[in-house]
């Protein structure tokens, strides 16, 4: 007779474990603790989502200086809430198209720019129409913030422009002088807070031969052709900027000879036939010559031309008569730091008194009623929503409310600019 062996301990569990009446328990304990831990990955997610969401802009400091004065210190800056500007390095290529994709998905679901935005919060919201509906008028009228010499305040200044009511964004694949990709972590922040899509913004930047590239720090290799330089400087662009397009892509100055800046040029063409560039413009070009043939050439005509508004260069007088009669649209820059002499007349600080604008609002008035676009580089949160104000004015049809003819005039001699 064969005596059966007494179940061990681990006979007995294994008999228990597979019992029906316990592998029901033990599945019900599993439903359990994993609908627990989802919902704590819900909860957290939720908070994550609303601490970094729902931050207010830096305040302000309420100086009053001029357009070059910094922006408050004492607030915490947008990158430090939000971490580091995205696409703030050239290489890692393994991560352009995650990035460009889900930029493409943002830009498919974003807000239509025909409907008028708004900028700042809480009662003082003034309604703010899209760069879209801005240049679908007959005459746009508009101030660019200009991102210049800001360095690693361009994310914030560009988040506060942006809140201020600013929808132009001027900038360039320049590490020399720009910070592209601070440009476009600010107005990215900043459309995502007011709600703001793609179309409610312009975005223009450049390609900057190496002659103006700090040879330390170039978003291309400089060893390369010419016409591959141009290509990478967009496609930096374009990630830097966290778009799939560019609103206006401008030379930075023309280069060495024409054969040369037509190559550049061409470069520029394809990338319009591709739909990563809309409009095309060339900045830094003084010589009507240049221009002209440049424009003849041209099979995308250049759309834009951006040269410092000054006596040294007659203020362009012949140039701005060739874009009036081509369409073309002449941009200031300099436009305060090379007219100081002139803003600070009596006669000029009368006129800004007695329209309740500081003499360099009162600049960029007076180019927008000479039909001309400036740059405002301003760091002072007090002048964007002054400078914001003054360009509704003309969008809305009432620059004749801001300077009459004859204001106009007095401010041309007081600049020095010749009649014509």
């Amino acid at each position: 007779m064969v005596v059966p062996t007494p179940p061990t301990t681990r006979d007995r569990c294994a008999k228990a474990r597979h019992h029906p009446r316990t592998m029901m328990r033990g599945r019900r304990a599993f439903v359990i603790t994993a609908s627990v831990i989802g919902l704590g990955v819900v909860w957290l997610i939720y908070k994550t989502s609303t601490d970094s969401g729902s931050s207010s802009p830096p305040a302000s400091s309420s100086s009053s200086s001029s357009s070059s004065s910094s922006s408050s210190s004492s607030t915490v800056g947008i990158r430090d809430k939000m971490g580091a500007p995205r696409g703030h390095r050239h290489e890692d290529p393994d991560g352009d198209v995650a990035r460009e994709a889900a930029v493409a998905v943002a830009e498919s679901s974003s807000s239509s720019s025909l409907s008028s935005s708004f900028a700042g919060g809480g009662g003082g919201r003034i309604a703010i129409p899209g760069a879209e509906r801005v240049m679908s008028s007959s005459r746009p009228r508009y101030i660019m913030y200009g991102t210049a010499w800001k360095g690693d305040e361009t994310a914030d200044l560009v988040h506060e422009a942006v809140r201020a009511g600013f929808r132009f964004i001027d900038t360039a694949c320049q590490p020399r002088h720009y910070d592209e990709a601070g440009a476009g972590y600010g107005w990215r922040t900043a459309a995502d807070e007011l709600g703001l899509g793609r179309g409610d913004f312009y975005l223009q930047t450049k390609y900057t031969p190496p002659s103006g590239q700090d040879r330390n720090n170039m978003p291309y290799d400089a060893g390369i052709r010419l016409e591959a330089q141009v290509s990478r400087s967009i496609f930096v662009s374009l990630r830097n900027l966290q778009t799939t397009y560019v609103d206006s892509l401008l030379l930075h100055s023309p280069l060495p000879n024409m054969d040369e800046t037509m190559r550049a040029w061409k470069v520029m063409e394809d990338h319009v036939r591709e739909g990563k560039v809309i409009s095309l413009g060339i900045s830094n070009c003084y010589d009507p010559t240049t221009f002209r043939e440049l424009y003849e050439r041209a099979k995308v005509k250049p759309r834009v031309l951006q040269n410092r508004f000054h006596r040294e260069s007659n203020f362009d007088v012949e140039l701005r008569n060739m874009c009036r009669e081509w369409g073309v649209t002449y941009q200031t820059f300099w436009t305060l730091s090379a007219n100081r002499k002139a803003l600070s007349t009596r006669e000029w600080k009368d006129i800004a008194t007695e329209k309740g604008l500081s003499p360099e609002t009162l600049m960029y008035a007076f180019v927008l009623a000479l039909g001309h676009v400036p740059l405002s580089g301003t760091k002072d949160i007090g002048h964007m929503k002054e400078d914001v104000d003054v360009m509704l004015k003309f969008q809305r049809g009432e620059g004749g409310s801001v300077l009459s003819d004859e204001e106009i005039s007095t401010l041309s001699k007081l600049l020095g600019i010749p009649e014509h």
